[in-house]
């Protein structure tokens, strides 16, 4: 059964078919396909044709994938003419005639293979065409090409009648030799066979055949015995010396050596023009013939036939031996390779989901993940349960490896952390039951975010690329834009926080730290994209904003430390361009927003951007500069903030680093004041990612801001005295002063006590010292205790002393008198 046609075959009209090659006819062009192929017929539709309808561009570029299982075996199971890989020479010529100049251009090393070894189509509802063009395919290595008929290689007296092999101890025939050896030693017991050698003595090296003296003298023994018939007299031309000496010296070279040598012979040797026959020397004043030549080069006819045609062909690679691209009698036959394909195929349709993104560069498939609780071993123990035959089922390791060459679209799905929530809500609704209604609007859902979010990376590159184009243009001295390339000229920023690490840190880590707190250091990363280079802003809990670093995330950090940096890099660019994540508390705020505007308030630059990237979708330069970090931090052990500067920062390359105790000019600045006063809120930004600011010679400077690039925007006024909204704030703006600075508010008294005690033990012996003085200069310093003053307990008062009248007549109380 033949394969079924795509909607591509319906704009081109067949001519002709012979030997199962289809020759058709573009209706558009008229481009002629003597050897019509699908894949080349969708691309000459998409790219090639200059006169394609868009009709049959869509058609093209969406096949029909509607074909049931049953269809699919029946395929796989179908006609196998065209599978034939016949390696007789002068098929494979003839078939090299039919081809045409057009089509040879567009054909590959692979898709001549799959020429000769046929195509299997396998086709799904959720699985486009997979096109198995290379199941008879052991290695990589490229055909020989057989252009040249028997009728040829007689016509120039080159016998390829022979069964003896190349030898060569760096080839695959060198097992060849071994039997011959054996069997001429079985023979002649009175050649002395070699000793082994012994494990003390030096190993020589050996470019070729081992050069054994009695076996060279049978074989001059039977080359002259079979050629005293010779008509050029090669027996009376040359001697055993000259021709043991010829073999001898061609014996010790290598591999490569004795290729190029042969074949700068059969240059000389054999005429362009086939109307000649081949003339052979020995040297330039002795002419030879063919057998004798053979046994002075030391090779075989099939050896001399194959240099030949490769000189014929233009070509002037390596010599292959006469089994290059053979496949082996233990290889895998293609019935076993279409029924693990196939047992995928089916068991991935009906347990996978098809992800709808976009195809793969390996396979151009869309990807189908299986369940994450699937093992491979799990799927391969229920492909050797099916396939219950003798026979049929593959072992375990091949399994895998058909499963990797030609099924990697289908993959087993791991877990993952950090999605996208609409991502996973989407998700979850699309792998629901099956007779849910909302599946499809679901999957239309996710499709659409799922572009949006590629348009959002296209974008990104995109601006990048343009961005290092233009720092080209930078003067070599200056490092400056003039004015009018400054006017143009863009430089994209984007930054982001990487997670925190703990220290002391060390390669072999005590178990007991996981149960305390250890000292945190934060790292900040800002890429200059324009100039591909790194910046790290590294702080610690005693020098962030806000005791014990509470406030170290918060937006007066990070524009704290972006004003830092752009004060620093300043290449008389007019244009800035920033992304970064989708955090509110962090970036998506008014407070950025006002602190942008205030720089092109005051003349900085003149337009700004600051892009967001979808939640979820983040994956930018600072994550990648962060792994770099992070694995080199990983094999080094740091105990003191100062450390990551001087022992890990540095190693990684096109980097520069800040540390916050080493840095004077980087100050905390109350930029969440100053702009809150200053300048508006922004209504609707949690719903938008991309905002534009400019400045108006009227109203000041604008914001614009849209979900979508290229969508509908909103436009605020971000100046608030132009807005009048207050007078009140108005005054208050005249009044109050420049931005604030902050101050860094250290330890509190109980987190330097856990640094001093608990963590301390951790430390280095010899950083222990160092680490007491860094922490005891960033805690507070302890109260001093007042001495109270000695209190006596008052005299108490002497009570009235009675009139004698009213005093009682009582005895007084006797004495108490010592014992003795």
């Amino acid at each position: 059964m033949a394969n079924v046609k795509g909607p591509a075959w319906n704009y081109f009209e067949s001519l002709n078919v012979s030997r199962g090659n289809e020759e058709v006819k573009c209706r558009f062009c008229g481009k002629l396909y003597k050897s019509a192929k699908e894949d080349r017929l969708v691309d000459h539709l998409l790219k090639q044709c200059p006169a394609v309808s868009n009709e049959a561009k869509t058609a093209a570029g969406h096949p029909d994938t509607t074909t049931t299982l049953p269809q699919l075996v029946a395929q796989v199971e179908g006609d196998q003419d065209g599978d034939d890989s016949s390696d007789d020479e002068s098929e494979i010529g003839d078939d090299a005639e039919d081809k045409s100049d057009d089509e040879k251009e567009y054909m590959s090393v692979e898709e001549q293979e799959a020429r000769k070894c046929g195509e299997i189509t396998y086709c799904l509802p959720a699985f486009p065409d997979i096109d198995v063009t290379e199941l008879n395919d052991v290695d990589e290595q490229p055909v020989p090409d057989r252009t040249f008929t028997e009728e040829d290689i007689l016509q120039m007296d080159v016998d390829n009648n022979d069964d003896v092999g190349v030898f060569s101890n760096d080839g695959p025939d060198a097992g060849w030799w071994q039997e011959i050896e054996t069997e001429l030693f079985d023979e002649n017991p009175e050649i002395p066979q070699p000793q082994p050698r012994r494990r003390t003595q030096p190993r020589e090296k050996s470019h070729g055949k081992p050069w054994i003296e009695a076996i060279e003298q049978s074989r001059y023994t039977d080359f002259v015995s079979k050629h005293h018939a010779c008509t050029k007299q090669c027996h009376a031309i040359l001697t055993q010396e000259q021709l043991m000496g010829r073999r001898k010296s061609i014996r010790s070279l290598g591999y490569h050596a004795r290729s190029v040598f042969l074949v700068s012979q059969v240059m000389t040797a054999f005429p362009l023009d086939r109307q000649r026959n081949a003339k052979f020397f020995f040297s330039s004043d002795r002419k030879i013939c063919r057998e004798a030549f053979v046994y002075a080069n030391d090779i075989t006819k099939s050896r001399l036939y194959r240099a030949w045609k490769l000189v014929s062909n233009g070509s002037f690679r390596n010599l292959q031996h006469g089994l290059a691209g053979a496949k082996g009698t233990s290889a895998l036959k293609k019935p076993q390779i279409e029924g693990v394909l196939r047992f995928l195929v089916e068991y991935g349709s009906l347990h996978g989901l098809p992800v709808p993104t976009v195809q793969g560069a390996s396979t151009g498939l869309p990807n189908v993940y299986l369940p994450t609780k699937l093992a491979k071993v799990e799927l391969w123990e229920k492909y050797e349960e099916r396939m219950v035959g003798p026979g049929q089922a593959v072992k375990q390791q091949n399994f895998y490896n058909i499963w990797d060459k030609y099924a990697r679209h289908i993959k087993i799905r791991r877990a993952h952390t950090d999605m996208c929530n609409v991502c996973d809500k989407l998700f979850r609704i699309y792998h629901g039951p099956r007779g849910d209604t909302g599946k499809q609007t679901a999957k239309a859902q996710w499709e659409a975010h799922l572009e949006h979010a590629a348009q959002q990376r296209a974008q990104y590159r995109e601006k990048v690329l343009m961005s290092k184009l233009q720092y080209k243009n930078l003067d070599p001295e200056t490092k400056k834009f003039s004015k009018i390339d400054g006017r143009t000229a863009v430089r994209v920023v984007s930054f982001d926080f990487a997670q925190s690490v703990g220290l002391p840190h060390h390669t072999d880590q005590a178990g007991a730290i996981y149960f305390k707190s250890p000292l945190g250091v934060h790292i900040f990363g800002l890429v200059d994209e324009s100039n591909s280079w790194v910046y790290y802003f590294f702080m610690n809990k005693s020098n962030c904003i806000g005791l014990d670093g509470k406030d170290s995330h918060g937006p007066n950090s990070v524009l704290s430390m972006l004003d830092f940096f752009l004060k620093l890099s300043d290449n008389g660019e007019r244009n800035l361009c920033i992304y970064a994540d989708n955090c509110t508390g962090q970036n998506k705020n008014r407070f950025t927003m006002g602190y942008l505007a205030h720089l092109i308030k005051t003349g900085r630059y003149d337009t700004k951007e600051i892009h967001f990237l979808p939640p979820g979708h983040t994956k930018f330069s600072p994550d990648a500069f962060f792994g770099l970090l992070k694995r080199i931090f990983r094999r080094f052990s740091i105990n003191l903030p100062h450390q990551m500067k001087t022992e890990i920062a540095t190693k990684v390359a096109s980097s520069h680093t800040f540390d916050k105790d080493e840095e004077p000019e980087w100050i905390w600045k109350d930029i969440k004041t100053f702009a809150e006063d200053r300048y508006e809120s922004v209504p609707g930004i949690n719903g938008s990612d991309h905002f534009k600011l400019h400045r108006d010679e009227e109203r000041g400077v604008i914001l614009r801001h849209c979900a979508k690039e290229g969508g509908p925007t909103t436009e605020v006024l971000m100046e608030a005295a132009k807005n009048k909204t207050s007078i009140v704030r108005t005054r208050k703006l005249v009044r109050q002063a420049p931005v604030q600075v902050l101050k860094t508010g250290g330890f509190s008294a109980t987190r330097a006590k856990e640094l001093l005690k608990p963590v301390l033990q951790h430390v280095t012996y010899n950083k222990q010292d160092e680490w007491k003085k860094f922490i005891t200069t960033n805690a507070p310093a302890p109260p001093a205790v007042a001495v109270p003053k000695r209190r006596t307990a008052p005299a108490p008062p002497n009570p009235p002393t009675p009139s004698p009248s009213l005093q009682p007549s009582v005895p007084a109380p006797p004495k108490r008198q010592r014992k003795k």
